[in-house]
């Protein structure tokens, strides 16, 4: 019987866990760079989330799998740092779209910037194969857990 720590999908959780917060940490740190202080690998998810489209805090809640209060927050420290803006409903008055405003268009823009040339980095180290490779294993891997 094989220990906990030698266990093969503990040892790719933690080095997936380690590989997302690492590139996550180097967006937010060259966006910093960039002059957009404050924003968090939290804050990022958040954001990429409502890139897909604008919506309700409660589905952005439900899309990330964190609490409303959560979400909430969020809204508040985005909005704060004028990256997004809530606007009525039309169609349900007592909830609020979030939008981005024009410095968080410009934020995303530049998140893409970072990931280009992150993705460059990345390609000059592994190659393209290698990437595209990794990426279908772990797809596979995502729909093998799901079936046991």
């Amino acid at each position: 019987m094989i220990t906990t720590t030698d266990s093969p999908s503990l040892q790719l959780v933690f080095a997936l866990r380690q590989t997302f917060d690492t590139m996550l940490d180097y967006v937010v740190d060259n966006l910093s760079d960039r002059g957009y202080r404050g924003v968090t690998t939290a804050d990022l998810r958040f954001l990429g989330e409502l890139e897909k489209r604008p919506s309700h805090a409660a589905e952005i809640a439900r899309r990330l799998g964190v609490s409303r209060q959560a979400v909430r927050k969020s809204v508040k420290c985005l909005s704060n740092l004028g990256l997004i803006r809530q606007v009525s409903d039309p169609d349900a008055p007592n909830q609020k779209i979030i939008h981005f405003t024009d410095q968080g268009k410009w934020l995303m823009d530049d998140a893409r910037e970072v990931l280009e040339t992150l993705d460059q980095r990345l390609t000059r180290r592994l190659g393209i194969g290698r990437i595209e490779s990794l990426a279908q294993m772990l797809a596979e891997t995502d729909q093998t857990t799901r079936l046991a």
